[in-house]
């Protein structure tokens, strides 16, 4: 699995680290308030450390990790772009999540 970064995305995701404190990206797929495990929306958060658990992502900016049973919910290969002031998930096959907003990446990552 690989994740690349345009400019933009890497400048206001290398803000958002600096004043955070964490480095580590973590993609989530987030089912709160979803109705079930299955339907959900993938995520991205910042977290201050990897778990033994945690699967890499290749990336060549960040350290990217997820939980490796929810990979099935993302693509091989995936792109962050910034549009209208939020990140944009997205891979060859279409968007994954148009609207990812800077609060929620900041938010609190939960490994599962």
């Amino acid at each position: 699995m690989h994740i690349q970064f345009t400019d933009e995305a890497s400048k206001l995701l290398d803000g958002l680290m600096a004043d955070s404190g964490r480095s580590v990206l973590r993609l989530e797929y987030d089912t709160d308030d979803c109705g079930c495990g299955v339907n959900g929306v993938p995520l991205m958060r910042l977290d201050e450390k990897t778990d033994s658990t945690d699967m890499h992502v290749e990336s060549d900016r960040y350290t990217v990790v997820m939980n490796g049973e929810q990979s099935l919910f993302f693509r091989k290969n995936m792109a962050v772009e910034v549009f209208k002031g939020a990140f944009r998930l997205k891979s060859d096959e279409g968007i994954l999540n148009p609207v990812i907003s800077v609060k929620q990446v900041k938010e609190k990552a939960e490994v599962l």
